[in-house]
């Protein structure tokens, strides 16, 4: 995977970025979140243990997060 030189610079400063990943996808390795996290640095990223490709078809936890980060705002 490549990205554009620069992408965390690329992306606004007021927008927090958040990756999520689960650890038991069996589709895209747990790796590329750490790809994704090196070209945007500045985000948070959540490695989601006994999730898979689609986080078991729940994402609950994460909306819930979500939500947090809204109401913080």
């Amino acid at each position: 995977m490549a990205f554009p030189a620069n992408l965390g610079a690329r992306l606004p400063e007021d927008i927090p970025v958040h990756l999520w990943h689960g650890l038991d996808d069996d589709i895209v390795p747990p790796s590329h979140v750490d790809l994704y996290a090196r070209a945007i640095p500045q985000a948070q990223v959540h490695r989601l243990p006994g999730r898979d490709h689609q986080f078991n078809d729940d994402l609950a936890d994460i909306a819930m997060a979500i939500l947090s980060l809204e109401a913080r705002r």
